[in-house]
């Protein structure tokens, strides 16, 4: 077994230069936990702000911002070492780290509402994340990967996909459903588009940026709005006549302020949609997180 590896670490805030690619230990395993060969990570807007220093205050009972520090929220790879209590794993198992992992012992998570655990620490965000060859995760906090999906993937999905699944579930969103998603072009908004359309709903999207429009389309949005710019959203007149012959059955995240509910509210109060909102989460204050984000709960919020 190896005793050192490579990983990209951060000592200082700043430009893409502060990131240092040096040799480090092996992480040491401990009885319950699990040590991963990382064949893949992601890399999103979390870690371009965390390099910058550009960061909220953290939540109440949470830790300040470490540094020196190891970036990455994800990680996939293959198990290589585990602890003397770890019975469901074994080495050459594949697996993918939980980007929320819940402590399973606040009061929140014994009520089974994992993902507003107020005692987890995120890989990337308090804990060293998935810049290095190895990464070290309690037995709990690791899913298995399926056959026939490959690292890369598992790396990709599981910080974008987690909350839109757990809205569609919550909605729910099925055949005859209309959804709206604001900030369209967003990562977790595309993810939220592909699974209400996989749902059978019809997917509306509005951004503040027209040359996105086709590419947005491809990926899964049967309408885009402008809410911004009314007389360039062509397609709006039918699609308030679409909603206005459908009925409400769930509108989460509402906000009256949202230039998009101003543009639709003509058609929301008179009765026409299901609707669910995926806002822009501004890291300035103290927020939640939003609802599903725990990759390892199916909580409400």
């Amino acid at each position: 077994m190896d005793q050192t590896m490579m990983a990209v670490r951060l000592f200082e805030h700043g430009g893409p230069e502060v990131l240092k690619y040096i040799e480090a230990p092996v992480p040491e395993v401990g009885p319950d936990d699990i040590l991963t060969r990382v064949h893949a990570t992601a890399v999103n807007s979390w870690d371009l702000r965390y390099r910058a220093g550009n960061l909220p205050q953290p939540l109440p009972g949470r830790p300040l911002w470490p540094l020196p520090f190891q970036l990455g929220r994800d990680a996939a790879g293959e198990i290589v070492a585990t602890g003397e209590n770890v019975t469901s794993w074994r080495p050459g198992d594949r697996a993918v780290q939980l980007p929320h992992p819940p402590c399973r012992n606040c009061a929140l998570c014994v009520r089974g509402l994992e993902n507003l655990c107020v005692d987890t620490a995120y890989p990337g965000h308090q804990v060293f994340g998935g810049y290095a060859e190895y990464v070290v995760r309690r037995q709990d906090a690791i899913l298995p990967i399926p056959d026939g999906v490959d690292f890369e993937t598992a790396a990709a999905t599981m910080w974008t996909y987690t909350t839109p699944l757990n809205c569609a579930r919550q909605a729910p969103v099925g055949p005859g459903d209309t959804v709206v998603i604001t900030g369209a072009s967003g990562g977790m908004a595309i993810a939220c588009a592909q699974l209400a359309k996989l749902s059978g709903a019809t997917v509306i999207g509005t951004t503040t940026k027209p040359d996105r429009d086709e590419a947005l389309r491809k990926l899964g949005y049967d309408h885009i709005l402008h809410p911004h710019h009314r007389r360039r959203c062509a397609g709006l007149r039918r699609v308030r006549e679409r909603m206005k012959r459908t009925t409400i059955r769930r509108l989460l995240k509402w906000d009256a302020s949202c230039p998009c509910v101003q543009l639709l509210r003509p058609v929301m109060t008179s009765g026409g949609v299901s609707a669910v909102f995926v806002f822009r989460v501004h890291h300035f204050g103290q927020h939640l997180p939003p609802a599903g984000r725990a990759a390892g709960g199916g909580g409400r919020t």
